[in-house]
């Protein structure tokens, strides 16, 4: 018998393993640290790690371009496409700026987005105008992500006419892509809508909102209030029948304090912090 107190809220979040499921509307977020950048051409662009990213130190008047691979993870390598780009970075107001974005497979360049843009852009996302973005976003973007992809970044260096000036240095944070959470393995069949707090309980078992999803081969997986992960294996899922196994409500992770969590199918567990 499986009982929760009704005053233990918990939020119920079923995991569809082995099959997994489609998350309407939703991305993953693929995340390219700075520190995989490196400089691809560029009269003696210097790189330094700092915290929380790199430096890029570039000659007056150059144009510095940076690249970096794309890292899918495998449970999303078979539907991968390109839904958006955001470049985290920080200039000063008279230093470099950031004035092109290329995504490409291998060596080929499939398409260049061009802006002109410096500043503060750590967490800033700005998408309009067009020519003055750090962020795109496409809905109907079929561009293929793969083991070739990559992005690279294009940085231009000012310069002084009368007299020599510091160029300054662009400040690379970060550079985040999106793809379709449409997972390898996952049935095109089944949809997920929005799992809801679990504020009630049954007396003889687990209560779940109208909108959470039935487990497959009778795996649940739940996430108390207090932020442990639990196992739940419904042995009676064939048949309707009220039997668990013993391990039962098991905490199997501990500190999954997360805004989403879903399934990847296999065994595999996204989650999404506060962060994105």
């Amino acid at each position: 018998m499986i009982t929760i107190h009704p005053t233990q809220k918990i939020t119920l979040i079923i995991l569809l393993f082995l099959m997994g499921f489609t998350l309407a509307a939703q991305e993953l977020k693929v995340r390219i640290p700075a520190s995989n950048f490196t400089v691809v051409s560029g009269s003696r662009a210097q790189i330094e790690n700092i915290p929380g990213g790199i430096a890029v130190k570039g000659k007056a008047f150059a144009t510095v371009r940076l690249s970096a691979a794309i890292k899918i993870p495998d449970a999303a390598k078979a539907n991968a496409s390109l839904k958006g780009i955001i470049i985290r970075f920080n200039t000063s107001d008279i230093g470099p700026s950031l004035r092109a974005v290329e995504f490409l497979s291998g060596r080929e360049t499939l398409f260049r987005l061009e802006t002109d843009i410096k500043g503060d852009y750590r967490t800033r996302e700005r998408t309009q105008p067009e020519n003055s973005a750090n962020a795109w976003h496409w809905n109907n973007n079929n561009t293929r992500v793969d083991n070739n992809s990559s992005i690279l970044i294009e940085v231009a260096y000012p310069g002084g006419f009368d007299s020599e000036i510091d160029p300054g240095k662009f400040y690379l944070n970060s550079v985040d892509v999106y793809i379709p959470l449409v997972l390898a393995g996952q049935s095109s069949e089944m949809k997920a809508t929005a799992v809801q707090p679990m504020t009630e309980a049954k007396k003889n078992g687990v209560q779940t909102s109208a909108n959470t999803l039935p487990a497959v081969h009778g795996i649940i997986y739940t996430i108390t209030n207090d932020n442990n992960l639990q196992w739940y294996n419904h042995s009676g899922n064939k048949d309707g029948s009220f039997n668990w196994t013993k391990s039962t409500g098991t905490n199997i992770g501990h500190g999954w304090n997360f805004k989403q969590v879903f399934s990847g199918g296999n065994g595999i567990i996204y989650a999404i912090n506060d962060e994105g």
